[in-house]
């Protein structure tokens, strides 16, 4: 069987790559291959966290906002805020162990913060009770 010198062409261009290609994708011959960089493994943050927000008479406040904040350095930076509902509730989830809760309704001008630990299974649910302001 004789083929043509374009098939001839393009058989000999298909041999020489695959030889190529062969030479790259042989196992390294010593240990481990170095990454670049000394990276370090990726975190997840598995936390979830449910803040109901109240007066100190107990009455939920809708629209208040609540602010989660991680972290100081740049790799570690974590921060999202949401509106509580009708019912003072407001849930989080992929929240980092230590945060810093921020609350502040605006129609009563109260606002509080506090730090805690989140732990990485199950749901933390906070209570964080907000004092109205006299006008």
């Amino acid at each position: 069987m004789q083929f043509s010198s374009h098939v001839r062409q393009v058989l000999a261009a298909g041999l020489a790559g695959a030889l190529l290609l062969g030479g790259c994708a042989g196992a390294p011959t010593s240990g481990d291959v170095p990454l670049a960089g000394d990276r370090k493994p990726v975190k997840f943050n598995t936390g979830k966290v449910t803040v109901v927000v109240t007066d100190f008479a107990g009455q939920p406040l809708k629209l208040a906002r609540v602010d989660i904040e991680s972290g100081s350095r740049s790799e570690d930076y974590f921060r999202t805020a949401a509106m509580s509902d009708v019912h003072g509730r407001v849930s989080f989830s992929g929240v980092p162990s230590d945060v810093r809760i921020t609350v502040y309704h605006a129609e009563s001008q109260g606002n509080y913060s506090r730090e805690f630990h989140i732990p990485s299974s199950g749901t933390t649910e906070l209570r964080m009770m907000v004092e109205r302001m006299a006008y």
